[in-house]
């Protein structure tokens, strides 16, 4: 039926014990700054094991080549040598023409 209620003062003695215990519970976790100090080092880490030699285009000589507007010739003139092929396909059979799952078309489809 019904219980008999607690006495005010074993409630105040609950609470009481229960306030005194919580810092001792706080004072055991450890708090986020230093789970946060060490954040990424594991991914950095690995990151720098995948590299061989890290500074290694340091010592190199500077590349020479084709500069900016050569090779932007150079593609431009290709570009344009595919677009005079025949319209049958880069293999004279019309397999060019025909395009694939997600293909917008063969070469001379432009």
């Amino acid at each position: 039926m019904n219980k008999p209620s607690q006495s005010p003062r074993v409630r105040v003695r609950a609470l009481a014990a229960a306030l005194l215990c919580t810092p001792l519970l706080v004072a055991c976790i450890s708090t986020t700054p230093v789970w946060d100090s060490r954040f990424g080092q594991s991914v950095n880490a690995v990151k720098q094991a995948q590299i061989i030699h890290p500074n290694a285009p340091a010592g190199l000589p500077s590349l020479t080549g084709v500069d900016g507007k050569a090779a932007v010739a150079a593609m431009g003139n290709y570009d344009r040598s595919l677009q005079r092929l025949s319209p049958a396909g880069a293999y004279g059979n019309g397999a060019g023409m025909q395009g694939g799952i997600g293909m917008s078309g063969g070469i001379g489809t432009r």
